[in-house]
This record gives structure tokens, C-alpha cells and sequence, in this order.
């Protein structure tokens, strides 16, 4: 229903706002599926399958040309709710990326990773694309960058950008799954 309000919006900005709500609920839905399908019980999701997933429908649903979305997350059972917020913030993280990071037209990739650490997880979306040449601060003010900052608090987990005219990398550090 977001989609075709969306589709029928003859203001850009608000056809752009309504494609991005539908993109976080989509992140969510997948999660959902993960529970209610996937999971071993329905309070647990393996987490390479659902951020895999969702990257996965990502690329299909806004890359271009000859820009892909890898990833490669460790195999790794967490909880709905971990792996729900997880999935909003690698949503705004891989949306923003393949929006912005490959629009001189240049070729690229996303990629998603993880690997485990202690009782943690570090988990980091890079891409090789134009960096943010000041179009936006690592410490910027939109509302993916509040999602994901607020997530990343509810995980207590870190949150580091860099960026560079060779990419941006957002790296964090959760603690404990």
C-alpha cells in the first residue's frame, strides 16, 4: 500500500519519504519471515540467513548497472529483537550506500561482513564508491543516521564511519548477541 501511495505521489520528496518507509518495513518483514520460517524457535534467528537475505533483496530492489551487494555474516543465532534492530541498521546503512556512494555512475560494491568477537559481534558495510565528499559528516543528522545511531545505542554498541574519495566503512562493535 506504501508503494502505490508512493507511485501515485506527484511530490518527489514525498515519493522518496513513502519508498523509504517501505524499505524499513521490508527490513522488518524479513526478520519476521526468518521467525516465523527459518528460525530454530520463533525467539531466535540465524543471523547469516536474515542479513544475507535482506541484502539480497537490497541489491535487487535498488542497485544498478554493474553495482552488487556481498555478504559474508557469520553463522550465528541471535535473538528476534537483536537481529530485527540489525536488520534496520544494515537497511539504512546498504540503502544509503547504493544511493549516494555510486552516483557519478562509477561501478561498486556493498559489502555486509561480520565476524564474531568474545560474546559480540563486529559487523561492517563498506563500500568502494565516491567517499562523502562533504555532502554529509560521519556524524551526520538524517533520519537513516538517527536510526541507525539509535539502534546502535539500544545494542550498546559502537559506532565508527571513515570515509574517503576510495569509500565509506561504518563499523559496529555490539558487545554481546
Amino acid at each position: 500500500l506504501i508503494e502505490l501511495q508512493a507511485a501515485r505521489a506527484e511530490d518527489a520528496g514525498t515519493r522518496d519519504a513513502l519508498r523509504q518507509v517501505a524499505d524499513r518495513i521490508a527490513a522488518i518483514s524479513v526478520a519476521t519471515e526468518h521467525l516465523a520460517i527459518r528460525g530454530e524457535d520463533l525467539s531466535t534467528v540465524r543471523l547469516r540467513d536474515h542479513l544475507c537475505g535482506l541484502c539480497s533483496q537490497l541489491e535487487r530492489g535498488l542497485a544498478r548497472g554493474d553495482v552488487h551487494v556481498e555478504c559474508d555474516v557469520s553463522d550465528v543465532v541471535t535473538s528476534a529483537d537483536t537481529a530485527i534492530q540489525l536488520a534496520i541498521i544494515v537497511n539504512e546503512l546498504v540503502t544509503n550506500a547504493l544511493k549516494h556512494a555510486f552516483s557519478d555512475g562509477r561501478n561498486g560494491i556493498v559489502r555486509v561482513q561480520s565476524k564474531v568477537v568474545g560474546r559480540g559481534l563486529e559487523l561492517e558495510v563498506s563500500d568502494n564508491g565516491c567517499g562523502m565528499n562533504g555532502r554529509a559528516t560521519p556524524d551526520g543528522s538524517g533520519l537513516g543516521r538517527k536510526l541507525v545511531d539509535n539502534f546502535a545505542r539500544h545494542l550498546g554498541a559502537k559506532h565508527d564511519v571513515s570515509s574517503s574519495a576510495a569509500g565509506t566503512t561504518h563499523r559496529l562493535t555490539v558487545p554481546a548477541l
